[in-house]
């Protein structure tokens, strides 16, 4: 289960296309804010594209996602790279490429007082040299 965020308005101004203007002023593609919960309950909101977001959803993606399973055990950012070489060629970043989605991005998880897991997640299109 998920609550969608990102038409929710602060100051007017949508969550999501504030957060697309930010990511791709920073040089990356799109990027979701998501707390997950002990039960797999998401929150947050998204600037990846609304199709894919809903597949990843509908297809309960997120349960077998190397990201979120990684995040959920680490403080430190993860650059996508490194959990495709752990984990080999996870079946989300295939069906994220189908949808226009870039295997090359970072995600940095955080907790909050309660102990959930909120991970900042995004992709770009950067060569790697522009990358590191």
């Amino acid at each position: 289960m998920i609550t969608d965020f990102s038409a929710h308005c602060i100051d007017g101004i949508r969550l999501d296309v504030s957060l697309r203007k930010e990511v791709r002023d920073l040089g990356l593609e799109d990027a979701a804010v998501i707390c997950i919960d002990e039960d797999n309950t998401l929150s947050g909101f998204s600037s990846f594209p609304e199709h894919w977001w809903r597949h990843y959803i509908a297809k309960r993606l997120y349960l077998a996602d190397p990201i979120i399973s990684f995040a959920r055990k680490s403080q430190a950012p993860l650059d996508w790279d490194q959990v495709i070489d752990a984990v080999g060629d996870p079946a989300v970043f295939r069906e994220g490429e189908r949808f226009g989605i870039s295997r090359d991005g970072i995600a940095v998880p955080m907790r909050d007082p309660e102990g959930r897991t909120v991970l900042l997640n995004a992709h770009h299109r950067l060569s790697r040299r522009d990358w590191k």
